[in-house]
């Protein structure tokens, strides 16, 4: 589609980039802009700088980067857009879009505004820590805690879920053990969409690691509950949960018996850590 860029085009376009705008709009969120972070980590790499702002600010740019969060917040994104462009000092400034509201509704964006559009997610980006050196301006429990992808995509495939047309591909993010280890913040927010769709030893190793580190976890997904087995039940309930830090999934109707069972099974275990694991569930 006209004014959709792939990643590599737009790898290409931030190493060129030296002066960068990263713009949030002003919609309601808790954590960082992760996109906006990575963005970040990378041009610095690259010897450029940025500015970060949730308002318009002009100044000289080579790029302004703008970040979208839902179809609901679509009103005050184009806004955004919309005033850059009318902007002199930024009117021709080149505008790459991503995020949510970007992937999901591509051709209205690009037909009210002409902007670039990056959908999906890009591995290269994932391969680098957000920046944390940036105040983000977030507020109450999650301002000093950490967003992980240890994963993306899913393999469900539900046809009202938008996740698995965004990100296509099931795939283990690189240096997710780097963002645990390197990243100096002691709640630790997972945000896979299908954490245990993984294969088992990936969901030890994040286990293993998030234990080794002393994090305080908050999986940010509900768990399927077809996929909790006693093995990974036994490995989550090890971790130190903080606030309502896990979750089961309930996604399908059908679901319902094998929800029970799930429940019932750990119930009658034996073990401490699995009967654990529900009573974190339960508060």
């Amino acid at each position: 589609m006209v004014g959709i860029i792939n990643e590599d085009e737009l790898i290409s376009i931030l190493k060129k980039s030296k002066n960068v705008l990263l713009i949030e709009p002003l919609y309601r969120r808790s954590y960082i802009p992760l996109g906006l972070a990575k963005i970040s980590s990378f041009v610095k790499s690259h010897s450029g700088q940025i500015t970060y702002s949730r308002e318009l600010i002009s100044g000289t740019f080579d790029l302004i980067c703008v970040a979208s969060m839902f179809t609901n917040d679509s009103e005050v994104v184009l806004k955004t857009i919309k005033g850059i462009q009318s902007d002199w000092f930024l009117k021709d400034v080149k505008i790459i879009i991503g995020g949510i509201f970007a992937s999901v509704m591509p051709e209205y964006i690009y037909n009210n505004t002409g902007v670039s559009i990056f959908t999906g997610t890009s591995k290269i980006l994932d391969s680098y820590l957000p920046d944390y050196e940036i105040d983000y301006g977030i507020e109450g429990f999650f301002k000093n805690a950490m967003t992980l992808f240890t994963t993306r995509g899913c393999i469900n495939k539900c046809p009202y879920c938008i996740v698995w047309r965004m990100e296509p591909e099931y795939y283990i993010c690189p240096n997710w053990q780097k963002n645990i280890e390197n990243i100096k913040r002691e709640v630790c927010v997972v945000s896979d969409n299908s954490f245990l769709s993984a294969p088992p030893d990936h969901v030890e190793n994040v286990i293993n690691c998030l234990n080794k580190n002393g994090k305080k976890v908050i999986f940010n997904n509900g768990m399927n509950c077809r996929e909790i087995t006693d093995e990974n039940a036994k490995q989550l309930a090890s971790l130190s949960y903080i606030r309502q830090g896990f979750r089961i999934g309930f996604d399908r109707i059908k679901d319902d018996g094998f929800l029970s069972n799930c429940y019932g099974e750990i119930k009658k275990s034996r073990d401490e850590n699995c009967r654990k694991l529900l009573y974190i569930y339960s508060i």
